[in-house]
């Protein structure tokens, strides 16, 4: 049986519509980091947060989401980042 799926709304370029915005995939660039950064700690912190104490959690992000280390692997040619 063939699964029916709705039409996904497009916008007036063509790309599919995400709740009235659109969205674009592309690699990304250094100039990403710090929203991907920030994109990276939240969603770690809504689905990891309440596993760890304060003083844990926030040692943990601060090791692994420093803003240099996401510039630093943004911009190597070898381990693209979407």
């Amino acid at each position: 049986m063939q699964m029916i799926r709705p039409k996904q709304p497009r916008t007036e370029t063509g790309r599919i519509a995400l709740y009235g915005s659109e969205a674009l995939i592309r690699l990304a660039t250094p100039g990403d980091a710090e929203v991907l950064r920030d994109l990276g700690i939240s969603s770690f912190v809504a689905a990891f947060g309440a596993l760890y104490r304060p003083v844990d959690l926030n040692a943990f992000l601060a090791d692994n989401y420093a803003l240099e280390i996401w510039k630093r692997q943004i911009g190597q040619p070898d381990r693209p980042i979407w």
